[in-house]
């Protein structure tokens, strides 16, 4: 049985349509608000334990975007990293776990009110449990939830009471989800269909390789995109120097948070990449000439107006440059 009729896509099987450009791609204004959070530029830093801490999430800040602290360190640690990017006048989202007891929430709201509950197939009772547990100790906190992949987790999440839905399972570059479980959905579709379904922020986390993935996601519906690959080489990611490379590894991996033998992730390493702010530089430059080629001027604008087509293998080649 299948689960839709119509085919699923995922990044690579699409193109965005040039349309009636603008005179300038300076004309396009790629700020956005995710809750009261004024974003430059509408991206968000992976909550991974190689890419978010406390340097990632001030330069992620200090460039307009915002990052997701990992919750791969003690309550201690994790309150510690808070306290002092809020000295600095500096705001992070702070990821969450089923385990994390209400005492800890508690303590994390009097410093930011922006929570990411973080579990990797959010589409659960206990999910919905954790929701009201953690609304009822901050009434006042936006809750980004996930992840999910289908427009019925995203109603349940909606129904139980999520403020952001965080849509993504498999396609992560360090996640191995879906070769060891056979489980997962086309990033594409998913953040599509999901936005198309509630009225809530979607936030696209995983399979971003390169700033057209950015475009393709915002047009897709997505209020902001999450990855940790385009972030891991800075130098300000959580990841160990290697030479010229960082470390990098996904969640569900031997370094992640992991039960013995429930590995989904794998460990590795990618090229550095320079400070943040550069790469965020070059992705503002990337999505406001996207946002020219469909001829927008706003986020908004670019999602209205956004058109795709399905390409083939063959175009696929055609992208990339062969000389």
């Amino acid at each position: 049985m299948f689960y839709r009729q119509e085919e699923q896509l995922t990044y690579d099987d699409v193109l965005l349509v040039p349309q009636k450009r603008l005179k300038s791609r300076s004309d396009a204004d790629t700020s956005s608000k995710l809750d009261s959070i004024s974003l430059r530029l509408p991206v968000m830093s992976a909550n991974m334990k190689s890419v978010t801490w406390y340097e990632m999430a001030g330069a992620m800040y200090d460039a307009g975007g915002i990052g997701v602290l990992h919750r791969a360190a003690s309550i201690e640690e994790r309150l510690s990293c808070l306290i002092d990017l809020t000295e600095d006048e500096k705001s992070a989202f702070m990821s969450l776990g089923l385990k994390d007891p209400v005492e800890a929430i508690r303590d994390f709201a009097r410093f930011t009110r922006h929570f990411n509950l973080d579990v990797a197939n959010a589409y659960a009772d206990d999910i919905a449990d954790k929701i009201k547990e953690i609304k009822d100790a901050a009434p006042d906190c936006f809750l980004m939830v996930g992840n999910i992949a289908t427009t019925e987790g995203a109603q349940f999440l909606a129904e139980s009471g999520a403020d952001a839905i965080k849509v993504g399972i498999g396609p992560g570059s360090s996640c191995t989800t879906r070769i060891v479980t056979g489980h997962g959905f086309p990033q594409f579709s998913a953040v599509y269909n999901c936005s198309q379904a509630v009225d809530l922020p979607v936030i696209a986390d995983g399979g971003i390789k390169d700033v057209g993935d950015v475009a393709k996601a915002l047009g897709a519906g997505a209020a902001a995109v999450m990855s940790g690959y385009l972030f891991a080489g800075c130098d300000e990611s959580a990841g160990q120097d290697i030479g010229d490379k960082k470390e990098y590894f996904g969640m569900a991996s031997a370094k992640g948070i992991v039960k013995p033998g429930r590995l989904e992730g794998i460990v590795g390493s990618v090229e550095k990449t320079g400070p943040v702010r550069e790469v965020m530089d070059k992705i503002r430059a990337g999505l406001q000439s996207a946002m020219s080629y469909s001829g927008a001027r706003t986020i908004a604008e670019f999602q209205r107006k956004a058109k795709f087509i399905k390409v083939t293998t063959h175009t696929l080649r055609e992208n990339y440059p062969r000389v």
